[in-house]
């Protein structure tokens, strides 16, 4: 019986995984079961898997982008791109093997599959801690420090420059055997690797010495372009390693292959930033659609809890979009529509919001609002709230005012009103009246609504002329 295992290719995380899974698949399913391993590689395109690649009795992909081929046997996916072709994410939400997995919030595709294949399947991954320790480091850029990331003096390090400039079958197939039973460091002391590894890290110290001379640092960013240099691709932790008071780099280079622009920003410099791209459509009937991407970072110093959810300290980026409708605000009955997706700290969540606007008289506005958020963290119950509320303004003269605000989460089970009454009774000098209550509105026993605060405040203002 043969096990074919596709992995990504020139990628130490597609090589871990792949001996992860055949650990796994040796020790949980079949141990007299022959391997074999093909790398693959994104195209531009992103044109479907070829279907020749499926040679085994059983095929598992990790590490890499879903195929609807049947002879598909085992799926794991760690990436946001997982779903390419036209029907595929439909067609991993219909298998009913459970054999396939997908979770774009993993670091590493290695320890997703360890701990999917732990609590599913009773695969023990203790053995192959180092090898899990330094898929998460690597995959997931969790690098201490700038030295760590450009020095490579961690075996894992100088084996990952090693697998990522490999293009030799036999090679990968030789380091992924071996990494299911050995430690990184004999692997790495290997003649063969050390062979492949001592030009790429001189050329690795060239590109180093290169960006010495080639960069300049401005205003907290560092600038440099090695076109010239023959440079389309080197370690992108260097400009944070010469520059570590840097946020962000940007450089060009230029290979005979391709043309390249890069822009990052530095993981070690902990606070917190937003990237945002925005467009807005005009209608002529003064309707708007705008649409917005952000790209955030935070740094939590430490752990908070959102209802059952708890987000634990640490380093956090993702990305959202939101979209929003908004129809003519000049009519009498008008009103938005907003739809928000994307990440949040190491999890998701999700946002639909509705406001309306009623003129019902030219003196008096009604604007509903309903707003629906759901967020999810990995292993967590998910947080779902719904919070309406409803505003009313009437206005009995161009000097007096009232305003009802009234709110309720189901989340918190709170209920609150606020009543104002604003007159303006010389110019500059106003009288307030404001009446605020609160409510529980999930209590124990016969009695479920109770107040929970209740205030009232008169506040006058008069203007001293001169």
């Amino acid at each position: 019986m043969r096990l074919h295992v596709l992995f990504h290719d020139s990628c130490f995380d597609g090589a871990a995984s792949a001996a992860v899974f055949t650990r796994f698949y040796r020790e949980r399913v079949r141990p007299d079961v022959q391997v074999t391993y093909q790398g693959l590689s994104h195209k531009a395109g992103g044109e479907p898997i070829d279907a020749a690649v499926f040679q085994g009795d059983e095929n598992a992909i990790v590490d890499f982008r879903y195929s609807q081929d049947e002879r598909l046997t085992w799926w794991f996916d760690h990436h946001q791109s997982a779903f390419q072709q036209a029907g595929d994410e439909a067609h991993f939400r219909a298998d009913k093997s459970g054999r396939k997995f997908h979770d774009p919030t993993r670091k590493s595709c290695t320890r997703y599959i360890a701990d999917v294949c732990r609590d599913r399947f009773g695969f023990d991954p203790s053995h192959l801690a180092e090898l899990l320790h330094w898929a998460e480091i690597i995959d997931g850029a969790l690098f201490e420090s700038p030295q760590m990331a450009v020095e490579l003096a961690e075996p894992a390090l100088r084996l990952m420059t090693v697998i990522e400039a490999n293009r030799d079958p036999s090679f990968s197939e030789q380091i992924i055997t071996e990494m299911t039973h050995k430690p990184l460091s004999e692997i790495v002391a290997r003649a063969d690797v050390q062979q492949r590894l001592a030009p790429l890290l001189e050329r690795h110290q060239r590109s180093i010495d290169v960006v010495r001379k080639k960069a300049r640092y401005e205003a907290g960013v560092v600038f440099f372009d090695v076109a010239d240099e023959g440079y389309d691709s080197l370690n992108k932790f260097i400009a944070y390693y010469l520059y570590p008071e840097s946020r962000y780099t940007v450089w060009v280079g230029k290979s005979d292959k391709r043309a390249k622009v890069s822009i990052g920003s530095n993981p070690w410099r902990p606070e917190s930033r937003t990237h945002t791209a925005e467009g807005t459509l005009s209608f002529q009937d003064s309707a708007s659609l705008r649409v917005v991407v952000e790209r955030s970072f935070d740094r939590l110093p430490a752990a908070f809890a959102l209802g059952p959810i708890t987000f634990a300290e640490g380093g956090y980026d993702w990305t959202r979009w939101s979209a929003r409708y908004s129809s003519n605000q000049s009519r009498r009955i008008s009103g938005s529509a907003t739809l928000e997706r994307g990440g949040y700290y190491g999890g998701s969540r999700d946002t639909a919001r509705l406001s309306l606007n009623f003129l019902l008289r030219d003196t008096l506005l009604v604007e509903p609002n309903y707003t629906r958020n759901v967020v999810s963290a990995p292993g967590q119950p998910r947080y779902v709230t719904n919070t309406l509320n409803t505003r009313v303004s009437y206005s009995f003269s161009p000097d007096l005012f009232v305003k009802g605000f009234f709110q309720y989460n189901d989340a918190r089970r709170l209920a609150s009103l606020n009543l104002l009454l604003w007159y303006v009774y010389r110019p500059g000098s106003d009288l307030y009246i404001v009446y605020n209550h609160g409510w529980d509105t999930d209590l124990p026993g016969p009695r479920r609504v109770e107040t929970r605060s209740r205030s009232f405040t008169v506040k006058l203002t008069y203007w001293l002329s001169r």
